[in-house]
């Protein structure tokens, strides 16, 4: 079972927490199931009446006073519209497949994206419903069978065309391939076009008339559909409204999951419309919470924490009296306090790197971050001179005595340090002659008129082990 089955439950109008209050209204399906007008008042006069003293308008007021009085369709109304969207759907996907450049569009898509190494599973209707069931198996398996039956002479279109319908291809790319159909079919258009019509010119002018008509009448239907369940979406923004969206952006994100609910809708399964739209309307949220409201996207599964710790910190508050400490907040999330206090953070607002620091002009917060990845340079200059001051003290050796300082505190080629033993093996010496090689060695530098100036530094010989 998906989790938008999982979420159908209940009947009535109570969804989620969300109570509608309109009494429903029922419409006959010969009017196709159109809203009666209400008496209402203009837009402008709206907008009057929701100015306050400081002379500003609330757009969530305002929208909100233009949607309270749409009433709920009836239960037989919806199932009316429902029956009439779908008729229409398949009278405008009949119709385009009467027309055999329809098919060869639909198999050179799936073509081109195989070619590509792109999912092939998007060309079909329901691979965004949730459904774990493979959908690139489904369209490879039928739209390989129409390859096949249109590379066959003669071509039975008919059978081509069941086979494109029993694909359930995603409606968008239908109206894409509709489109440009009906720019092949116009005067003056690409020859090579007309010919991949497969008809003559009238009789595609006919058939793509009539698919027109049909997808017309279906957006027709499906805005119907969607005026009647505006109030719906509005419910369901109020409820994400503190994540980082505004009312009417959540509005709007959650109007298309509306009109993929209504798309999908069975009504033939007992479900109110209502208890079905909300798991897409929610979905549609949420996802436009998640790529939108940070300029760092965070995980879907952080995404769905953090609602859920804006909610349970809420209702502990109220019950507290004040705000929850993370000890208190992480049974309720399931996870460590530690891990509340990382949720927390996510929820911070974002600075731009590039805004100006405050009290500061001309300056911005990036030049006031410290660099890790970079040396101090003052110390790389003091270290540079350091073994500038070196390299000349070891003139003053012989070079025998130049090699045991070398390998002894490993001064170049960035090698570690050598024992005396290492040394004495190497110059085939005892460690006892290593050793005093190194203690007049030492003294000859200490000696020299620039031992002072090394004798505190990083080359301090006598921390030697």
């Amino acid at each position: 079972m998906s989790d938008r089955d999982a979420a159908l439950s209940g009947d009535g109008d109570q969804v989620g927490g969300f109570a509608l209050e309109s009494e429903p209204v029922d419409e006959p399906a010969s009017r196709s199931a159109r809203a009666r007008p209400t008496a209402r008042r203009s837009p402008a006069a709206d907008a009057a009446a929701l100015r306050g003293s400081s002379g500003r308008l609330d757009a969530r007021q305002l929208y909100m006073s233009q949607i309270q009085d749409i009433p709920v369709l009836a239960r037989e109304a919806v199932a009316d519209l429902s029956k009439l969207i779908r008729e229409q759907q398949g009278l405008f996907e009949r119709s385009l497949f009467e027309i055999p450049g329809a098919a060869l569009k639909v198999v050179e898509e799936w073509e081109s994206r195989r070619a590509k190494g792109l999912v092939t599973a998007v060309l079909c209707r329901h691979a965004r419903d949730g459904s774990k069931r493979d959908w690139g198996n489904h369209i490879d398996s039928h739209l390989m069978r129409a390859q096949q039956q249109l590379a066959r002479k003669p071509v039975s279109h008919a059978r081509v065309a069941d086979t494109l319908l029993a694909a359930e291809l995603a409606f968008e790319l239908l109206i894409e391939i509709h489109g440009a159909l009906v720019a092949a079919a116009e005067p003056g258009s690409n020859r090579a076009e007309r010919r991949r019509l497969g008809l003559d010119l009238a009789a595609a002018r006919r058939r793509l008339a009539r698919a027109g008509r049909a997808l017309g009448e279906y957006h027709r239907h499906v805005q119907t559909f969607a005026h009647h369940n505006l109030r719906l979406v509005a419910k369901c923004a109020h409820r994400y409204r503190s994540l980082g969206l505004s009312f009417m952006d959540l509005v709007q994100e959650g109007n298309l999951g509306l009109i993929r609910a209504i798309e999908k809708f069975e009504p033939e399964r007992g479900f109110m419309f209502s208890t079905y739209a909300v798991w897409w309307i929610q979905q549609a949220m949420i996802r436009a919470i998640q790529n939108q409201r940070r300029t760092v996207r965070v995980p879907s599964h952080v995404c769905e924490l953090q609602i859920r710790l804006r909610r349970i910190e809420s209702e502990l508050a109220r019950r507290l009296g004040r705000e929850p400490t993370g000890e208190e907040l992480a049974p309720k999330l399931g996870i460590t306090p530690d891990a509340v206090e990382d949720l927390i953070t996510t929820l911070a607002p974002i600075r731009s790197l590039n805004a100006p620091a405050p009290g500061l002009e001309d300056v911005e917060f990036a030049d006031l971050l410290r660099d890790e990845t970079t040396a101090d340079p003052t110390l790389a200059l003091e270290r540079g001179e350091q073994f500038a001051v070196l390299a000349e003290l070891l003139e003053s050796l012989s070079p025998r005595e130049r090699q045991v300082i070398d390998w002894r505190f490993g001064l170049s080629g960035g090698d570690d340090p050598s024992t005396l033993g290492e040394i004495g093996d190497r110059l085939g010496l005892s460690r006892e002659r290593v050793r005093q090689i190194e203690a007049a060695a030492l003294s000859r530098l200490r000696a020299s008129a620039f031992g002072s100036r090394t004798a505190s530094g990083p080359f301090d010989f006598d921390d030697a082990a």
